[in-house]
């Protein structure tokens, strides 16, 4: 185990008060589901390692356009890929659901770029 990563122990306590928050570090590739980048995936596989009892939601979250059917979609492959690496990472499938948000829950207004980058994103929610 990595000691001292103060994110991850972060992380171990957000997922035993099973609020969302967000999983830094972690991108895709422009509106794909293709991962790009996944190091905050590797802090959130050793905050799970460190809570044993608990389980996971990972919400897919995207920046809205015309078609929001596509956009559900879209979140849904982007928390499928995710919860896909932290298998490879060593996390059981029985302790990780997956959940596509589409657009509903923006973060920053979509009508910028550096918002719509904001609004594409990976949440986790501890799950009891």
């Amino acid at each position: 185990a990595l000691a001292g990563n103060s994110l991850a122990e972060d992380w171990a306590q957000l997922l035993g008060t099973q609020e969302a928050f967000l999983v830094e570090d972690v991108s895709f590739a422009d509106r794909t589901s293709r991962l790009q980048r996944d190091s905050g995936l590797a802090d959130l596989a050793i905050a799970l390692l460190s809570a044993p009892g608990t389980r996971l939601r990972i919400e897919g979250h995207v920046d809205a356009t015309h078609d929001s059917a596509a956009d559900m979609r879209l979140s849904m492959g982007m928390a499928q890929a995710a919860a896909d690496r932290l298998r490879d990472l060593g996390i059981p499938s029985s302790r990780i659901q997956v959940a596509g948000r589409g657009a509903q829950n923006p973060r920053l207004p979509n009508f910028t770029a550096r918002g719509r980058n904001a609004n594409r994103r990976i949440e986790a929610v501890g799950l009891k």
